[in-house]
């Protein structure tokens, strides 16, 4: 297999010429790519990057939303040897400012008006070296020179380099940067992550090894492209000659699922927990009948595949009883994800073993990943039928996987980074004798599973001398469908408590059964009545911790954390250092009262 990203990648919709390769919905009506006008597009960005004079391993940036332009500019830029670097769609002025300040960016690629009004408010600075921003909506009014449309840019004539593009390819080499990926910064400044070629196609040999996708199948890339799982993710896609359509608002992913039907989709654990809690919403809306009868099917979906994970067989009685359950409840939910969904990989934060065993008791297969933007995603994953609840799966082919000290994960791998840009110092200290450092703490089972327990930085060390895991007490907590989110709090103090969203349309919908009044949100969370009622769920939940582990108070708070106000990264993980400051008051009255 070619081991250099963009011949890889020009060589697979060479190959699937006539075939759609890419597509996005625009109103009613698909956009479609076929594999040649793909190359087409990948060439011309190539070409005109060559005329912007662009050289060999400089950096280019793309700050979009997905679509297919995001494809052409990345695929294009590494053509000629040249360095993607992505930066989130929401990200403000000054998270964008800092990439491109940082990796010396002179030609920005914008998606829409939020990227562009950004840009324009550090693009004249004088610590920057921006030349040229270009926009691929032909909606956003253009108000700076340094500015051009991508329709306008890519079908320049570049004759003027005639013959350049065939010297560049000559220098291709699997051990160039293929991009610069910086990560979110959960816990500080963030870092620019370098992946070679080989790192990235190093992924494609093992997830060959372990999954059986064709040309026949299609993926939804939801998650940014601008996170390495989806990106990584587009790329094997069409190493496999599936389709890819590209989904622009995550915001409206069920309409794209219903309109795409893939027969898989990569995502995160908070939209399966979101899709969790939304069902049982709508549940409680219904009669005692529906109620019991939706939850007769679950415990038959469960039990089927339970049989299935002991390797037992099914009796004809459950054979039975869970075509009744597809019929009367597993088919519609699977028709509202779009009715073709093969599996869904799912990574960068733990899926509660409850909400993982629902989505796979109605034939909708949630396989649980682990990996790093350090690690070029993917480190270990569940099988399609072959896994363990509360694990990560076992190591994916040609990764060697070891516990440290203070019970970190180590990896070694032809998939693990070169290191941080412009940091050797922050890359030698999570290097251990040729093994990469991943800062998550873990185990491994007897079946050679990973655990995860928590992010090393993350873990809490009481007062009282104990270490709290935050994120294992709030995947306990989050899959109650009352409670939105959780952040657990308590570093330094002599217990946990927790800042709890609840999920405020399934609270409503109760207090008014209840005949409980109130005004808003904020009147809402303060009820006596509401209070107990999320006592009882956090004491329900909690039986399953030891003590030292259980949050004592907890405080209802009146909005969700959101990526606007900076509280959670666009991967839905929570900034933990900034709703700790903005919320201090808050969390500082749990230990005062």
């Amino acid at each position: 297999m070619e081991n250099h990203l963009g011949k890889l990648m020009l060589n697979r919709m060479e190959k699937y010429a006539d075939k759609v390769m890419m597509r996005i919905k625009e109103g009613e009506a698909w956009k479609n790519f076929t594999g040649k006008e793909c190359v087409n597009f990948f060439k011309s960005v190539a070409n005109n990057l060559l005329l912007e004079e662009v050289q060999h391993q400089e950096k280019i940036g793309i700050f979009s939303q997905n679509m297919p332009e995001w494809t052409f500019v990345d695929v294009g830029a590494i053509l000629i040897g040249a360095v993607p670097v992505p930066i989130y769609a929401t990200n403000i002025d000054i998270q964008a400012k800092y990439i491109v300040k940082d990796s010396e960016i002179k030609i920005l690629f914008v998606g829409e008006k939020h990227q562009y009004n950004e840009v324009l408010k550090f693009i004249d600075d004088d610590d920057v070296s921006l030349q040229k921003v270009v926009v691929f909506d032909e909606t956003v009014p253009l108000t700076h020179p340094k500015s051009v449309y991508f329709s306008d840019w890519v079908t320049r004539d570049t004759t003027k380099v005639n013959g350049l593009y065939e010297e560049r390819e000559k220098q291709l080499n699997e051990k160039d940067l293929a991009t610069i990926i910086y990560t979110s910064g959960t816990t500080g400044e963030p870092k620019g992550v370098m992946l070679n070629h080989k790192n990235i196609t190093s992924t494609f040999i093992n997830h060959d090894l372990k999954y059986n996708l064709t040309d026949k199948d299609s993926s939804l890339a939801f998650l940014p492209l601008s996170h390495v799982f989806e990106r990584l993710w587009s790329f094997y896609v069409f190493h496999r000659g599936m389709m890819n359509t590209y989904n622009k608002d995550p915001k409206k992913i069920a309409e794209a699922l219903l309109s795409a039907k893939p027969t898989v989709m990569c995502s995160v654990p908070r939209l399966y927990e979101k899709m969790h809690h939304l069902i049982y919403t709508n549940l409680l809306k219904t009669s005692f009948i529906k109620r019991g009868l939706f939850k007769w099917c679950i415990s038959v979906g469960n039990k089927f595949e339970q049989n299935i994970l002991k390797n037992k067989p099914q009796s004809f009685l459950i054979k039975l009883q869970h075509k009744i359950a597809d019929k009367l409840v597993f088919s519609k939910i699977r028709e509202r994800l779009g009715g073709n969904l093969k599996f869904m990989p799912c990574g960068g934060a733990f899926l509660s073993e409850e909400i993982t065993l629902f989505f796979r008791a109605v034939g909708l297969p949630i396989v649980m990943g682990y990996g790093l933007t350090e690690t070029s995603a993917t480190v270990s994953s569940f099988g399609l039928n072959d896994y363990t609840l509360g694990t990560v799966g076992q190591p994916m082919p040609n990764i060697s996987v070891k516990i440290g000290d203070n019970d970190e994960i180590l990896i070694k791998s032809a998939t693990v980074m070169q290191g941080y840009y412009k940091k050797p110092e922050e890359t030698e200290k999570v290097f251990e004798n040729g093994w990469f450092k991943t800062g998550d703490a873990g185990k491994i089972d007897e079946k050679g599973n990973i655990i995860i327990t928590d992010r090393i930085k993350d873990l809490m060390k009481t007062s009282g001398g104990k270490y709290i895991a935050p994120q294992h007490v709030e995947n306990v907590l989050i899959s109650h469908s009352f409670i939105e989110q959780v952040i657990v709090v308590g570093e330094g103090k002599p217990y946990a408590s927790a800042l709890l969203v609840p999920n405020f349309e399934a609270l409503t919908d109760w207090a008014k059964y209840k005949g409980i009044e109130f005004k808003n949100n904020d009147d809402l969370i303060v009820k006596e009545e509401v209070i107990n009622k999320y006592q009882r769920i956090v004491d329900s939940a909690q039986e399953c911790l030891a003590k030292f582990e259980q949050i004592k108070k907890f405080t209802l708070m009146p909005t969700e954390f959101t990526m606007e106000n900076n509280e959670i990264t666009p991967t839905f993980k929570p900034k933990r250092n900034v709703i700790s400051s903005r919320y201090n008051d808050v969390i500082e009255k749990m230990y005062s009262a």
